[in-house]
């Protein structure tokens, strides 16, 4: 692997990945991630080959995913993965995996994501979805939407 290339070996890149279950105040939680250092070599890439930085990011998108529905299947059932509510013992669970909660619902990384485990519904949202996805922003209708607006809905990713 050279810093020039994005395109990494399956061992390479699976060493870029991470997957934490953990427990806190009683809940549990499911964290998938990939490094910083990946992240580094894909924004590297945008600028050398955009072609092979689309693929890297397809890929990492891709990992992400099926790791999700490997340890939770409902995720593909339901087309959600709710994030679940920040508290200071979250906060302090994750510090030491080095992700942390940004305002908006974002983490320090750009490929991450936690959600609840087991699976549940955050809000009440039962086995029709999660009034309470950050995806939703407010709209009732069946399929989510992100922060501008698009449709969006995780099993297409998958």
């Amino acid at each position: 692997m050279t810093d020039q290339s994005p395109l990494l070996s399956e061992s390479d890149f699976a060493s870029y990945h991470h997957q934490h279950l953990f427990h806190a105040a009683g809940e549990g939680y499911f964290l998938t991630w990939f490094d910083r250092d990946l992240e580094h070599i894909l924004d590297r890439a945008w600028n050398s080959s955009p072609s092979a930085a689309f693929a890297l990011h397809q890929r990492m998108t891709r990992r992400i995913m099926e790791t999700l529905v490997a340890h939770i299947p409902q995720v593909r059932e339901h087309g959600c993965a709710p994030l679940p509510p920040w508290t200071p013992i979250l906060d302090q669970a994750m510090v030491l995996l080095d992700v942390r909660y940004l305002p908006g619902g974002r983490f320090n990384r750009a490929y991450a994501v936690l959600t609840f485990w087991p699976w549940r519904a955050r809000g009440g949202g039962g086995a029709s979805g999660c009034f309470g996805c950050a995806l939703r922003q407010g709209d009732p209708d069946t399929g989510q939407r992100d922060c501008q607006g698009r449709f969006f809905d995780v099993r297409n990713s998958i």
